[in-house]
């Protein structure tokens, strides 16, 4: 009987590094793709400067997830109502 758990114990495993392995496959080929068609499409629009509108737009809203969360914490500190 711990044979077989030995055996799903090891099936399991496998299965883990298999599925990480995929995604680290996905992230080198599909994105890369995907990101290069976006870009053909943009310069075909002749609107190349919306890369740099979305990654100033995408860093400033986590700077303001960031800042807001870190002012909320403060508040509910100095109230005393922080779990």
């Amino acid at each position: 009987m711990s044979k077989k758990f030995k055996a799903k114990d090891i099936l399991f495993r496998i299965s883990i590094v298999f599925i990480i392995f995929i995604t680290i496959l996905t992230g080198f080929i599909v994105i890369p793709v995907l990101g290069s068609l976006i870009n053909v499409a943009l310069k075909a629009l002749k609107i190349e400067w919306l890369w740099s509108v979305a990654a100033f737009g995408l860093v400033g809203y986590y700077v303001y997830k960031f800042v807001s969360k870190r002012i909320n914490n403060r508040k509910l500190r100095k109230e005393g109502m922080q779990d």
